[in-house]
């Protein structure tokens, strides 16, 4: 009985760290969809960035609650406490990158609206400049 609950809890715990890890790639595609959102100023791209930040939370939440589990019921020493300490680490970061590429999708669409505000107020100051002006050949 108690090999086959050590069995289980290594398990979880290389289930956990997998999980951790892979988290990486989940940034990763998430970068590239936010640079790629703001290259082709596409917005359903960028809601997609959204997406990724609120699955890296959820992928934060199941990993963090599992280790804290682990931490509660295991008693882990060691080498098993330093590894869990590091993806309890690990995992809050990744989760905050996540968030870093939510807050670059908000910056680029600040600037999007920024531009297309200058980009107006351009075109009205022409056209007062143009009404101004005596017509040719009057």
């Amino acid at each position: 009985m108690p090999g086959e609950i050590r069995h289980e809890y290594r398990e979880e715990l290389v289930r956990l760290e997998e999980g951790a890890l892979g988290a990486f790639d989940l940034v990763a595609v998430a970068l590239d969809r936010t640079l790629l959102a703001v290259e082709h100023r596409d917005s359903e791209l960028a809601r997609q960035v959204a997406n990724d930040d609120d699955r890296l939370d959820g992928r934060y939440l199941e990993i963090h609650q599992g280790l804290i589990a682990l931490l509660a019921t295991q008693s882990p020493v060691a080498t098993d406490l330093r590894l869990i300490a590091a993806l309890l680490h690990v995992i809050k970061n990744v989760e905050r990158m996540g968030d870093q590429q939510r807050e670059r999708r908000e910056l680029r669409n600040e600037v999007v609206h920024l531009l297309a505000a200058d980009q107006r107020e351009g075109d009205q100051r022409d056209q007062r400049k143009d009404q101004r002006q005596p017509a040719a050949g009057v």
